[in-house]
């Protein structure tokens, strides 16, 4: 079957402008603000093991040596009510989680596991069984890679078989992302994955945020960053041949990718949430203010 071809260059397909330019004055709609983000929950676990890919490096603090005491890694046991976050107000949160049994039912690239459970109701009453399947696909870090001194931002396109399967166009932009492999750190793999990717050096990363993009039946976690980069030269192929790689990097002014990414440029729920921090911090990345200086909050979101 012939590949399809690849559809016109994003600048253009996405509504996106390569950014020609070496700076700018801010953007009035991205204005900054100070307040430090919610620490990202730990994820609570059942009321028995639960076996799957290591998850040591990819906890929301780095490591599980990060976790706070009492909290349990992505595998581990149910937090304590006390340990709990309850960030809109204070009433009690269900912690029970009975696992009655656990069925293999594919354990080739990604392990999935049929789960019966009963989970503790709000009302204090213990639920009917319940039925799920569990994804455990690994955990995955991203990095916005940015240029301050251009007011750049560098994106990637890439073949995506789960858009393509949806109908949706397959090509769609992104930012660096990349799998955690075995005992390397968020850190490690998106420094990686920005040489592989788009053939730039990152620096100065600072985590942005933590989450999990499906929950409902995934135990993956993202660790988003910031990274510093020299866009002068950004563009081009790249990508690992022997992996199927195809990614095409190219360089757009940062106000350029918020705009176009929230008016639905992308379908990629990472690079959204990269452009809402941008729109949120542009100002202040524009004043020279990196997250993380002595003077600033770890970010500034």
């Amino acid at each position: 079957m012939q590949r399809p071809r690849c559809p016109p260059p994003a600048t253009r397909a996405a509504g996106l402008s390569t950014g020609t330019g070496s700076g700018g004055a801010p953007s009035s709609e991205c204005p900054a603000i100070t307040t430090p983000p919610r620490p990202c929950p730990e994820t609570s676990g059942g009321t028995a093991p639960r076996p799957g890919p290591d998850t040591t490096s990819c906890a929301c603090g780095g490591s599980a040596g990060a976790r706070a005491p009492g909290s349990a890694s992505p595998q581990g046991a149910s937090v304590p009510a006390s340990d709990t976050p309850a960030p809109f107000g204070t009433a009690p949160v269900p912690t029970g989680v009975e696992l009655l049994d656990r069925t293999s039912l594919s354990n080739r690239y990604l392990q999935v596991d049929a789960l019966r459970l009963r989970v503790e109701r709000f009302d204090g009453d213990t639920g009917p069984e319940i039925r799920r399947e569990i994804v455990h696909r690994g955990h995955a870090a991203a990095l916005l890679p940015y240029d301050p001194e251009r007011d750049r931002v560098v994106l990637l396109q890439q073949f995506r078989p789960g858009l393509w399967d949806a109908g949706l166009p397959a090509w769609d932009i992104e930012i660096v992302a990349g799998i955690v492999d075995g005992s390397d750190t968020p850190e490690v793999t998106v420094l990686r994955e920005c040489r592989e990717e788009c053939g730039l050096e990152a620096r100065d990363l600072v985590r942005l945020a933590c989450y999990l993009p499906s929950p409902g039946f995934s135990t993956e976690t993202v660790s988003l960053f910031l990274g510093r980069v020299d866009s002068a030269r950004a563009g081009g192929l790249f990508g690992v041949p022997e992996e199927g790689e195809d990614i095409r990097a190219f360089a757009v002014d940062a106000a350029e990718f918020v705009r176009a990414a929230l008016a639905g440029a992308t379908r990629n729920a990472t690079a959204l949430i990269a452009a809402q921090w941008l729109a949120l911090n542009h100002a202040a990345l524009r004043e020279g203010r990196w997250p993380g200086a002595a003077s600033d909050p770890p970010v500034f979101l």
